[in-house]
C-alpha cells in the first residue's frame, strides 16, 4: 500500500513538471480595429440612473450592444443614418446609427412602466386621494446628451382626470 501511495505522488509530480513546459510554437494574432469597451457607453451612462425600470433597462442594453455590421440591409458606404427599432411588450426605442456603429439618436416610449419612487413623491405629494389610471415614460438621447426625459402620468379622482407632467431634467 505504501508502495501504491509513493507510486501515485511521484506520478502526480512528474505530470505537474511537465505541464509547467513553455511552448513557443504559437504564432502570435494581431487584432485590427478591435474595440474593447462598448462604443455606446456613453449613451447607457446618459439615458439610465439608479430607478430605470428593468424592461427598459434590458431594451437599452440590446441598443449599447446591438452590431449594425450584422444587419444584412446594412452598407457601410452610406452617408446618412441606419435606424433600428427595438420592441418591448410595452414600449420600444427607436435608435439611429452611423456607419461605426455609433449611435446618434435614440428615442424611448414605453407605457404603464413602474414609476421610480422619486416620480411617484413628485406626483401624488399635491394630488392627494388621486389614483394614477396610467403612464408613459419618454427619453429622447442626441449626439452622447439626453435630451428629454419625460414621465407623462395620468390621475383620476371618481369622475375628475388630470395629467401630470414630470420632466426628470429638471430634477437632477
Amino acid at each position: 500500500m505504501k508502495k501504491l501511495v509513493v507510486g501515485i505522488t511521484v506520478l502526480g509530480l512528474c505530470n505537474l513538471g511537465f505541464s509547467q513546459k513553455t511552448i513557443e510554437a504559437i504564432p502570435r494574432v494581431e487584432l485590427n480595429n478591435v474595440t474593447v469597451s462598448p462604443s455606446n457607453l456613453q449613451y447607457l451612462h446618459s439615458v439610465r440612473d439608479k430607478n430605470t425600470s428593468s424592461v427598459v433597462r434590458d431594451l437599452q442594453e440590446k441598443v449599447a450592444v446591438y452590431d449594425v455590421a450584422k444587419n444584412a440591409k446594412f452598407d457601410n458606404k452610406m452617408k446618412q443614418y441606419f435606424e433600428v427599432v427595438f420592441k418591448a411588450t410595452n414600449g420600444s426605442i427607436k435608435a439611429q446609427y452611423n456607419r461605426d456603429g455609433k449611435i446618434i439618436s435614440a428615442r424611448e416610449n414605453f407605457k404603464n412602466v413602474v414609476l421610480p419612487l422619486e416620480v411617484r413623491k413628485l406626483a401624488f405629494e399635491s394630488n392627494d386621494g388621486w389614483k394614477m389610471s396610467g403612464n408613459k415614460y419618454v427619453s429622447f438621447y442626441l449626439n452622447d446628451d439626453l435630451a428629454t426625459k419625460v414621465y407623462k402620468i395620468k390621475l383620476t379622482n371618481q369622475n375628475l382626470r388630470k395629467n401630470v407632467v414630470i420632466d426628470m431634467l429638471n430634477y437632477d
